[in-house]
C-alpha cells in the first residue's frame, strides 16, 4: 500500500473524528468537502462495566455502517458500479480507521482504492490537513501538495534575513511579499519565482497625463477602481487618459522568471492569499555593498540601513532597521 502513487485523477479522503466524520475530494489543487456526519464516537476503554463497553461497540459499529454507506454513495458510480476516484485515504484515530478498513461493511471496490491509512489527532479540516501531510510521500505529483511545499519554502525564505555584521551593514533578502515589494523586484530583474494567487483581483493601468504627457502606471484592485480619485491627476484634478488596462495575471505572465499560480484552499495557501495579499516572489540572491553610500544592494533591491535608539532603556546601541526604497 505504501508504494502506491497517485499521479492524476480524483482522490477521496475520509476523516473520522471524535465528533464528526467528513468526506472530501481532492483534484489537482482543488479540494471539496462533500458531507459531514455529526457523531459522538464512544470511548472504547472507558469505565462502566461490560454493558457500557458492549453499548459503545454497538454505537461505533452503527457509525461505521453509516460511514461505509456514505462512502459508497459518494465514491461509487451507480450506473457503472465503478469507483469514481483514483485513490482513497482513510484518516482517524487508531481504532476507528482500522475498524472501517478491515470491516466487511466497507465496499471492497473502495478498499482496493485505498492508498494509505493514516492516524490523525483531529477531525474536520484540521484532520484533512493532517491526512494530506501524512500522505505527502505518495502524493508528490498532486498539485495541492506541490503548492503547500512551494509556499512553505517561500515562507521560510521570507523569514530569513542574513546579516554579516552591524559594521558591514550587509544583508540578504531571499523573498519579498506584497504588491509594492514584488513590483520593485520585478523592475530590478531579480525575481526567480513569481507566486501569484490565481484569483488575484488586480489590474494594471497605464495612464497618460494629457497636460504633461507623463506616463503613469497604477495597479488597482476592485475597491480602488471604484474610487474616482485614482483616475485623476492630484495636482490639477484633471482626468487621466487610460492607455491600457490588463490584469496583473496577464501582464506578469510575460516576465522572464518561473511562474507559480496558487489558490487559497490549503492552510498555507490561505495564509499567503489573505495575509500577504496573494502576491510574492522568491529572489535570485546576490549580495554586495554599494561603496561610499548608506545603501546596500540586496539581489539588486535597494535597502536603507539605519541605526535606531532603544526607546526602552535609552541606550544608543546599533540596531538595524530595513527600509525598502521604491522608485528610481
Amino acid at each position: 500500500m505504501g508504494n502506491k502513487r497517485i499521479v492524476l485523477g480524483l482522490l477521496a479522503i475520509i476523516v473520522l473524528g471524535q465528533i464528526g466524520i467528513t468526506f472530501w475530494t481532492l483534484n489537482g489543487n482543488s479540494r471539496q468537502i462533500l458531507h459531514t456526519l455529526a457523531v459522538d464516537l464512544p470511548k472504547l476503554h472507558g469505565r462502566g462495566g461490560q454493558d457500557a463497553l458492549q453499548s459503545a461497540w454497538l454505537k461505533l459499529r452503527n457509525y461505521m455502517i453509516k460511514t461505509a454507506e456514505l462512502a459508497k454513495q459518494f465514491f461509487i458510480e451507480p450506473d457503472t458500479g465503478q469507483p469514481t476516484v483514483s485513490g482513497l485515504i482513510l484518516a482517524g484515530p487508531a481504532e476507528f480507521k482500522t475498524m472501517l478498513n478491515q470491516s466487511d461493511m466497507f465496499d471492497p471496490r473502495l478498499r482496493a482504492k485505498i492508498l494509505k491509512v493514516v492516524e490523525v489527532s483531529f477531525g474536520g479540516e484540521i484532520g484533512f490537513n493532517e491526512a494530506i501531510d501524512h500522505s505527502s510521500d505518495i502524493l508528490s505529483d498532486v498539485k495541492f501538495i506541490q503548492e503547500k511545499r512551494l509556499i512553505r519554502k517561500y515562507f521560510k525564505l521570507l523569514s530569513q534575513e542574513g546579516t554579516e555584521s552591524t559594521d558591514s551593514n550587509e544583508k540578504q533578502v531571499f523573498a519579498v511579499a506584497g504588491l509594492n515589494d514584488t513590483l520593485y523586484a520585478i523592475d530590478q530583474g531579480v525575481v526567480e519565482t513569481l507566486i501569484v494567487w490565481e484569483n488575484l483581483g488586480i489590474n494594471r493601468y497605464v495612464f497618460k497625463n494629457s497636460v504633461t504627457s507623463e506616463i503613469i502606471i497604477k495597479h488597482l484592485n476592485h475597491e480602488q477602481e471604484a474610487d474616482r480619485n485614482n483616475f485623476l491627476d492630484p495636482a490639477i484634478s484633471s482626468e487621466l487618459e487610460v492607455q491600457e488596462v490588463r490584469s496583473f495575471l496577464e501582464w506578469s505572465a510575460h516576465i522572464r522568471c518561473e511562474h507559480e499560480s496558487v489558490n487559497n484552499q490549503s492552510l498555507e495557501g490561505s495564509q499567503f492569499c489573505r495575509g500577504l495579499g496573494g502576491i510574492g516572489a522568491i529572489l535570485r540572491v546576490r549580495k554586495y555593498r554599494s561603496p561610499g553610500t548608506a545603501f546596500v544592494k540586496i539581489g539588486t533591491v535597494s535597502v536603507k540601513i539605519v541605526r535606531m535608539k532603544d526607546e526602552e532603556d535609552g541606550e544608543d546601541e546599533p540596531k538595524l532597521k530595513t527600509i525598502y526604497v521604491f522608485g528610481k
